[in-house]
């Protein structure tokens, strides 16, 4: 349930990064998304004998703590509570969002879909290696895994630190695209929506992920349907899409339209074989 805290503190380590410690692109990056995998890494030590509605309830005061330390820092925001991104520059060439005078620029659009199709593929090479096996034998019963010789905390600590480089990564596209931090953007509560988006969309599948940013507010989708403002009617939609999903369709949109394509697929398949019976 930190997140989209993680993100936030990626972005605002990369505005530090980029105004303060006057690192170029990429090294300002770099060094915000290490500093952040660090971090959430360390915050998730302490809660390693943990799991459930603990461990979410510990990551949800992690948030807070960002929020107030973090985000409204003087130190992060200066006095008028605002945190500037310096653009991305490669080589001379403008890779910001207003690059070339146009809103978004092609060359952002690019590298931030790139950036996306890179983390869905490095989660998706994640869970289809042994380490994602062991990952999802920790998750699923941790004394079972344990007994099967897999080092239940190593694995716990290591999927924190994975989930915090993914969200570091996410915030340092997030700062290059508002230019402008602010508190407002990584609140907690903004926090529990992004949950309640990945759980719509299928919160087991690197699929459901998409699926929960192309419905998010200002995802893909809404803003190719409407260029105005979130209504209330979406998150209206929004909720009771997350009821059905929770006492009906557990595995989301995703694995819902899984499984109608398997059973598409298998009816397919069986009146195929008939056919050529008869």
């Amino acid at each position: 349930m930190a997140q989209l805290a993680f993100a936030g503190c990626s972005a605002f380590l990369l505005a530090e990064a980029t105004t303060d410690w006057n690192l170029p692109f990429p090294l300002g990056p770099i060094a915000a998304v290490a500093l952040t995998t660090i971090i959430g890494t360390i915050i998730a030590a302490p809660a390693l004998r943990i799991r459930g509605l603990q461990f979410a309830i510990v990551t949800f005061a992690a948030a807070l703590v960002f929020e107030r330390l973090m985000f409204r820092s003087p130190t992060f925001t200066g006095e008028s509570g605002v945190a500037l991104v310096e653009t991305p520059q490669l080589f001379g060439i403008d890779l910001g969002i207003f690059a070339g005078g146009t809103f978004p620029s092609r060359r952002f659009t690019v590298i931030s879909v790139l950036v996306a199709a890179a983390a869905a593929l490095f989660v998706a090479r994640i869970r289809n290696s042994s380490l994602g096996r062991r990952l999802l034998a920790v998750r699923n019963n941790e004394r079972a895994a344990a007994a099967a010789g897999i080092s239940v905390p190593f694995h716990k600590l290591l999927g924190a630190a994975l989930a915090s480089f993914v969200a570091a990564v996410a915030g340092v596209i997030s700062a290059y695209k508002v230019t402008q931090l602010t508190s407002a953007s990584y609140e907690p509560d903004a926090g529990l929506e992004l949950l309640g988006l990945a759980f719509l969309g299928g919160i087991g599948s690197v699929t459901g992920a998409v699926i929960g940013g192309l419905i998010a507010p200002s995802g893909l989708l809404i803003v190719w349907l409407s260029s105005a403002a979130p209504s209330e009617n979406l998150f209206l939609v929004t909720g009771i899409g997350l009821i059905l999903v929770t006492l009906r369709f557990p595995a989301g949109i995703a694995g819902t339209l899984e499984l109608v394509a398997q059973r598409l697929f298998g009816r397919f398949r069986s009146n195929e074989a008939h056919d050529r019976r008869r």
